[in-house]
């Protein structure tokens, strides 16, 4: 556990990921935004009044009494869409051709004897299998192809992966789309009500994050907000597509692992992601595209990672005379040994974290 000060600030950035439990989680937001002021109503059915001049949402009758006016309306409800799908009968655009995944197994294993402070995915013969560690419990997610794995079947590969018996098994179809329209009338869909994408990377939270961020930098000052709509619409596409593309690469690049391996590759590539290999792969450069979500050190890792060498390099390295070159790493690496000689032990950090008065 790299802990930020003076020296690592100069040196770099210092990055976390959150492995978080969902309800305890939910249930956080949710009395934040109580206390906020946020009116919350428990509701188990929603229909939709529309303006008959204007098409636009009017009103949401709640559990068939309670009517909710507005002038614009969220749509939240993932892939149900019960707004901008059901409603307004904007039209899904499906990536099906780009992943081969269309079952998740969703599982719960026992804890680390010492809790990892990074999550792992481990390629199987069929299919690959994430573990995401916290003290608690472990995580566990299973993507695979119905067309090559029952659900039975994919329980066995997921219980192997893991080497552990996994408890709370669920099943569920994902079917990667992008809503034609995010921004429809007067219903802005965010989340899996926008966007559904592959379960690699772990990555419906900053979805959903996306569209809250450009929602707000975008928020309507009138009633007239056309313009606003256009923008949020060409906006969001363009962001959705980025991190697909940074998804399909993993399919795309993996070594050969064995025929079923060969057979899930996808059908197409985005262009956008062939010309980013093709750099990478002409002179180990990261094309920077609009609307990126991940930084050029991601991609870097994602490449090389699956085994993409660069031809060649950037012929500004060969200014630099090799001796001053090795004497940078041997500081680097010197600095780096240092460091991680002074961490504490993600258990360690985590033991201390929770015994703090702020926890």
């Amino acid at each position: 556990m790299l802990l930020p000060d003076a020296a690592t600030a100069a040196f770099g950035r210092t990055d976390y990921g959150y492995h978080l439990q969902t309800l305890p989680y939910v249930g956080f937001l949710k009395s934040m935004s109580a206390k906020l002021g946020a009116d919350i109503r428990e509701a188990q059915a929603v229909t939709v009044e529309r303006d008959a001049s204007t098409g636009h949402i009017a009103a949401l009758r709640v559990d068939g009494s309670l009517r909710v006016e507005g002038q614009l309306f969220v749509d939240a409800t993932g892939d149900d869409a019960i707004l901008i799908g059901q409603s307004l009968g904007v039209a899904c655009e499906h990536w099906r051709e780009y992943f081969c995944v269309d079952r998740v197994l969703s599982a719960r294993a026992p804890v680390f004897t010492s809790t990892p402070p990074f999550a792992e995915i481990r390629i199987g013969p069929a299919g690959w299998t994430a573990l995401h560690p916290n003290r608690v419990t472990t995580g566990i997610l299973h993507a695979y192809s119905s067309h090559r794995l029952s659900d039975a079947a994919a329980l066995e590969s997921a219980m192997a992966a893991t080497g552990a018996k996994l408890v709370d098994v669920s099943c569920h179809r994902v079917d990667p789309y992008i809503r034609s329209r995010v921004w429809e009338g007067n219903c802005i869909a965010v989340g899996g009500a926008a966007c559904v994408l592959d379960p690699i990377h772990d990555i419906e939270l900053h979805v959903l994050q996306l569209g809250l961020v450009h929602l707000l930098s975008l928020f309507p000052v009138s009633g007239q907000f056309a313009a606003e709509r256009a923008e949020y619409n060409r906006l969001i596409r363009s962001h959705y597509e980025r991190v697909r593309d940074f998804q399909c690469a993993f399919y795309a690049l993996l070594p050969d692992l064995g025929e079923v391996w060969q057979q899930m590759r996808p059908q197409a590539m985005p262009l956008a992601l062939e010309h980013k290999i093709a750099t990478f792969r002409a002179r180990a450069v990261i094309a920077p595209l609009e609307d990126e979500t991940f930084f050029p050190d991601s991609w870097q890792a994602l490449f090389t990672g699956l085994g993409l060498v660069p031809e060649t390099w950037t012929p500004a390295v060969d200014r630099i005379a090799p001796q001053r070159l090795q004497e940078q790493f041997r500081r680097m690496l010197e600095f780096i040994k240092g460091k991680v000689l002074e961490q504490p032990t993600h258990n360690g950090y985590l033991d201390d974290l929770c015994r703090s008065p702020a926890c």
